[in-house]
């Protein structure tokens, strides 16, 4: 009998690790976890077959247990800020030290890209962290219960568009419009923030997320769950339009039911403009 397929998973915050480790679980493979502390959820144990706890710091560490168990494959899920490795009061190993004094800037692209060239160096390949999660992902169409109404399929088309140019522009990957008006753009403050600076413009505002033009799966997915329409509602936000195939939305059908009490409609579309015919 063949060894079981292994994969080490570097897990960040939230609900995405966990759903990738369960979702890959039930595929019989055997999952090492690498935890950051202060980042990841203790609950994961529960999901993974081995449970390693590691500071931000400890990249050499990291390297060391990746040879020891011998990996090849390798994905990350799960948000870990970047900047967390730029604070000075955190003492950094030497290796991921040298490592980010060499990178051009501190964009999270940047740093995630380079860490994870270094640890491919090692014969480990990144898989994609969509792998695994076809459940969650969707297809492009209206998702919830209520549709769209013409002049708000304008929005979703117009802020499809301004979210892909500033993906464009590394900036974000969210932006709010009312009556193709931009009220709001993503930069560093996050999703939830962008929404709540945009429904204090308006009401009715419709939320757009989409995936950034050159988006390296590898660590960096659009995401979003039940929590993000809870902020929609604080925001008087009444429409989200995801891009179709490269988002995936946590916890599925517990989201579409809550989008559905909530009042609030749901789409996904594809992310070119050339491919929808709209």
């Amino acid at each position: 009998m063949s060894e079981q397929k292994r994969i080490g998973l570097i897990a960040g915050s939230g609900r995405f690790p966990i759903l990738w480790a369960e979702s890959a679980r039930r595929r019989g493979i055997k999952i090492i976890c690498f935890a950051i502390r202060g980042n990841t959820s203790s609950s994961i144990r529960r999901y993974v077959d081995e449970l390693l706890w590691f500071e931000v710091r400890e990249f050499s560490r990291l390297l060391s247990a990746i040879r020891k168990y011998d990996l090849r494959q390798m994905v990350m899920a799960g948000q870990i800020n970047p900047f967390t490795i730029f604070d000075p009061r955190i003492f950094l190993d030497v290796e991921i030290k040298e490592l980010l004094e060499k990178i051009k800037d501190r964009r999270a692209d940047t740093v995630f890209t380079a860490i994870i060239n270094r640890i491919e160096q090692e014969g480990v390949e990144f898989i994609s962290s969509t792998s695994f999660m076809d459940e969650y992902i969707p297809r492009v169409g209206t998702l919830s219960a209520l549709s769209p109404q013409e002049d708000e399929w304008m929005d979703i088309y117009f802020g499809r568009d301004i979210a892909k140019q500033m993906g464009q522009l590394d900036i974000g990957q969210t932006v709010v419009v009312k009556d193709r008006t931009v009220l709001a753009v993503e930069a560093f403050e996050g999703t939830n923030r962008c929404i709540m600076r945009g429904g204090a413009l308006a009401s009715g505002a419709v939320v757009v997320k989409m995936s950034k033009p050159y988006q390296d799966l590898r660590f960096d997915v659009p995401v979003v769950g039940i929590n993000t329409l809870k902020v929609m509602l604080m925001a008087r936000a009444t429409v989200l339009a995801i891009e179709a195939g490269r988002t995936i939305i946590l916890d599925r059908a517990r989201f579409l039911r809550s989008a559905d009490r909530f009042g609030i409609k749901v789409a996904a579309v594809q992310g070119a403009k050339s491919e929808i015919g709209g």
